[in-house]
């Protein structure tokens, strides 16, 4: 067990640290912003979070991530020399892991739909939306944090310590789900942490599955901008058989070129 230990605890370290930062920038608008402390003190959760600007809750999660890698580098779970390096002998391979990679966040994206979860976030993420600096946060900033984070930290510090590698993307995985929190997030970040993790244990680096993680996130703010954020897949298609048939082929064909790329890669 004390192999996982270091990686378990940075997962709760981050966890951790988005709370306090959010809890410190809370105090500090209590003191500075009066609509905040007016919905603060009368008891309204939905109110405060409403009422807190969204410089500020981007500020609050681009300071959470840069202490969780302060914490996670000092811990030496991160191979900086490494983390970025980008193997152009491999550089070949990139369509089969990148075009396996949509097609299962395609499935996952009609799973999530049809669990129908709660979204605790969902006001928080409608504000960031309709900032430039919210927009950077969840399309760029957070994706790289996450990486470091969850990829070459939590996952790459298993595997430098003899983890077998299943073991380590499910590890991984599941934390990068837990640490999400809110319910419509949690299945589907675990799912796309087994799917990122494959790709960082066969590339070596975080650099095609940051890239991935930055392109789903675009592709589902751009849509939750465009269509809003109760927008569906069932919607825009119009029959809810056709989007199921179609989220199984996904899943099969990207279980299908995984496997592929999991023995010939």
């Amino acid at each position: 067990m004390k192999r996982y230990f270091k990686p378990i605890l940075l997962a709760v370290v981050f966890l951790v640290m988005q709370g306090l930062a959010g809890i410190v920038m809370g105090g500090i608008l209590l003191c500075v912003n009066p609509d905040f402390k007016e919905a603060a003190l009368s008891g309204s959760q939905e109110g405060a979070m409403g009422a807190m600007p969204v410089e500020w809750t981007a500020a609050a999660t681009i300071a959470a991530g840069i202490l969780s890698l302060i914490v996670a580098s000092s811990m030496k779970l991160i191979s900086w020399p490494t983390a970025f390096r980008w193997d152009r002998r491999k550089a070949s391979a990139v369509w089969l892991p990148t075009v396996a990679a949509v097609l299962g966040i395609f499935a996952i994206n009609v799973l999530e739909e049809q669990l129908q979860l709660a979204n605790w976030l969902e006001n928080e993420f409608a504000g960031m939306m309709h900032s430039t600096v919210g927009i950077l946060t969840i399309c760029l900033v957070a994706p790289v944090v996450e990486e470091l984070c969850f990829r070459e930290a939590v996952m790459g510090g298993l595997l430098r310590n003899g983890v077998k590698p299943w073991i380590a993307i499910l590890v991984s995985a599941v934390l990068f789900g837990l640490i999400h929190v809110n319910p419509v997030q949690i299945v589907g970040a675990g799912l796309m942490g087994i799917i990122l993790g494959i790709i960082y244990y066969k590339a070596g680096n975080i650099v095609l599955a940051t890239a991935l993680h930055v392109l789903n996130n675009s592709v589902a703010t751009f849509t939750a901008f465009a269509f809003g954020m109760d927008a569906t897949l069932t919607d825009g298609i119009g029959s809810a058989v056709v989007v199921s048939a179609a989220g199984l082929l996904s899943a099969a064909c990207s279980i299908a070129l995984f496997a592929r790329y999991w023995r010939h890669s």
